[in-house]
């Protein structure tokens, strides 16, 4: 994520000042790798966290008063839903990327929505929408097996690597020669709905890329 994103950043005319790292899942305190970002004269840092880690950075990203001097964006995960009560209002107005949010304009993702929604009482996130997508994957890879697990996990793979299908995020198909998704990627911005309630909204979006070269493994 970090590579794909410094790639697409450096190729499009960004910079990218300093690149911090800090011990995974071995600490709770970021503010040495926060005051150093602080002081990179950087206009933002991109960060992937996820969890407890991505709550305990957000928090101290603003306990250090950076959010209006050097705003803290990411992937979905360092703003995932599933973290919103722990943030509070910590999570208005901020923005990251995301393959997913309830408001794509698309008949798959309208279907998707008010399925889930009416089953679950609730908007899906990311994560369930991923779930969606890796299922209808394994269910159409079988269809075109015939229904039938093959002994050869080669010829799973390259029938699955094959496919071309209309998900809820937009058209998913992957690249032929390493596997990678190729999909539609958002910007997102989350704000407040008319009744109040933290939602998402899209500010800009990005046609999947025909070609992911960074990506070196195959599943």
């Amino acid at each position: 994520f970090i590579g794909g994103f410094k790639r697409g950043f450096e190729d499009n005319g960004g910079k990218v000042i300093e690149e911090i790292w800090t011990p995974f899942q071995k600490t709770k305190d970021y503010s040495a790798a926060l005051t150093q970002a602080g002081n990179s004269g950087a206009q933002i840092i991109y960060a992937f966290y996820a969890g407890a880690e991505a709550i305990q950075v957000v928090k101290q990203h603003a306990d250090f008063g950076l959010r209006s001097k050097i705003p803290l964006i990411g992937d979905h995960w360092v703003y995932d839903e599933a973290l919103w009560p722990a943030l509070g209002d910590l999570v208005l107005n901020a923005q990251h990327v995301a393959t997913h949010y309830p408001g794509i304009p698309t008949e798959a993702n309208q279907k998707f929505v008010k399925a889930y929604t009416a089953k679950y009482k609730q908007e899906p996130d990311v994560s369930a929408e991923l779930g969606y997508d890796n299922g209808k994957a394994i269910m159409l890879t079988l269809e075109k097996l015939g229904g039938q697990m093959p002994e050869d996990r080669a010829k799973f793979i390259s029938t699955m690597r094959d496919l071309t299908f209309d998900a809820p995020r937009g058209k998913i198909k992957f690249n032929a020669q390493n596997s990678a998704l190729l999909e539609k990627v958002y910007v997102i911005e989350i704000v407040k709905g008319p009744d109040g309630k933290m939602q998402r909204k899209s500010l800009d979006q990005f046609p999947g890329a025909g070609d992911l070269p960074g990506c070196t493994k195959s599943f």
